[in-house]
């Protein structure tokens, strides 16, 4: 599809699916790729063909095809769009680096090998957040494990945990009992101020933190977030990586943000990343369409009283 103009920005949407209105999900629906929030065409133009999922790093992005291999564009300074082969299930970009988790559970990191960033830890892993300068992990047995940053880190808490994000000097992630945990954060900026409760998800930018709660409403806190007003309807799923505001999907399938620039774009979509220098999102093709359909019947139904 031919790039549009949106509110002064360009986007570009990438693939073969066709637009479809559908619900949401963020597992493993196949689609087109929409990128916005940048003008640079090499940002823009990634490769044609569906996405299963993709992030967004400083000056490239990284996405997982239909047949979970890997593919980059974008600017290739420290060789982050040298992708290893093989099949992935998960994806995470940093500054110039980029981290996956293989089909059989181990990591693969590339790019720039500052600070081991490109030596990931052994194992087996669910999940992977890669930030500016540094990367944690969520083991398949939900102990953490970090790596990278310019000076030492200090240690991750103990404890089962079921989701993680990393921030541009902070970790952040949620314990099997729904509270939030954060450690090597600088007190000026608010990041050790954790809220209370119990969440289902958290999501990092550079400064700030946020938790998603069960009833689809959103905590942020730290420094530079942006305005939370914004956030109008259901969240379902939130990102912020390394960046200065928050990107969320409603339940209804569109996007919602902290900040109108880059903001958001019109549409409805299964899922969505942010990065600092551009975001993405994912339209699902047809044939996901009755398992997104199904999710959102569910979860319309969870909410009912």
């Amino acid at each position: 599809m031919a790039a549009r103009l949106l509110q002064s920005r360009a986007w570009r949407c990438v693939g073969l699916g066709a637009m479809a209105a559908i619900g949401p999900s963020l597992k493993a629906q196949s689609g087109e790729l929409v990128i916005w929030g940048t003008s640079d065409p090499l940002l823009l133009n990634a490769p044609a063909g569906n996405y299963l999922a993709a992030d967004a790093g400083a000056n490239f992005g990284v996405g997982i095809r239909e047949d979970r291999t890997l593919t980059a564009w974008g600017y290739n300074f420290a060789g982050q769009l040298n992708v290893p082969s093989g099949t992935f299930l998960h994806v995470s970009a940093g500054q110039e680096y980029a981290v996956g988790i293989r089909t059989d559970g181990t990591l693969a990191a590339w790019g720039d090998s500052t600070w081991g960033l490109t030596t990931p830890p052994s194992g087996t892993f669910l999940k992977v957040d890669a930030s500016a300068h540094r990367a944690t992990g969520l083991r398949t047995d939900g102990t953490l494990v970090e790596w990278g940053a310019a000076g030492p880190l200090e240690p991750p808490p103990s404890g089962q945990f079921i989701d993680i994000a990393t921030g541009e000097n902070f970790g952040l992630a949620l314990r099997a009992d729904g509270t939030l945990a954060v450690w090597d954060g600088d007190p000026i900026t608010g990041i050790l101020d954790v809220p209370t409760g119990q969440f289902v998800a958290v999501a990092a930018g550079a400064r700030f933190g946020a938790a998603l709660r069960a009833d689809g409403t959103v905590a942020l806190w730290g420094s530079t977030f942006g305005n939370p007003a914004l956030l109008s309807g259901t969240i379902r799923a939130i990102d912020a990586t390394n960046g200065t505001s928050l990107l969320a999907l409603r339940t209804d399938g569109t996007l919602a943000s902290t900040s109108s620039s880059p903001g958001v774009v019109p549409g409805v979509f299964g899922f969505a990343a942010t990065g600092p220098s551009f975001r993405l999102a994912i339209i699902p093709s047809p044939s996901s369409l009755s398992i997104l359909i199904a999710a959102a019947f569910v979860s319309r139904r969870r909410r009912q009283p």
